[in-house]
C-alpha cells in the first residue's frame, strides 16, 4: 500500500512541477452522457452499468438524465455533471 501511496504522490508532484508532462501522466476526462444520451461506447471502454451511473448522476442532484447537458468521467473518477 505504501508504495501505491509512493508513486501517487510522485506522479501528482511531476504533473504538478512539469506541466508538459501533464497530458501523459494524467487521464483526460471521457464523456458519459451528451444531451441526455448515453454513451454506450464510453460506458463500456470505463465499464461502467447504467445503475452505477445513475447513482453518480444522482449524487451530483440529477434524477432525470434527459435533464443532462454533459456528463464526463474525470481522470481521478469522479462524474461531474453539466445540466
Amino acid at each position: 500500500v505504501l508504495t501505491i501511496v509512493a508513486w501517487e504522490y510522485v506522479i501528482d508532484w511531476l504533473a504538478w512541477r512539469f506541466p508538459r508532462l501533464r497530458p501523459i501522466l494524467t487521464a483526460p476526462a471521457v464523456e458519459l452522457v451528451r444531451n441526455g444520451k448515453v454513451n454506450a461506447a464510453a460506458m463500456h471502454h470505463e465499464m461502467l452499468t447504467d445503475e452505477e451511473l445513475m447513482g453518480q448522476l444522482r449524487q451530483n442532484g440529477v434524477d432525470n438524465i434527459a435533464t443532462v447537458r454533459v456528463a464526463r468521467l474525470e481522470g481521478d473518477g469522479r462524474v461531474s455533471v453539466l445540466r
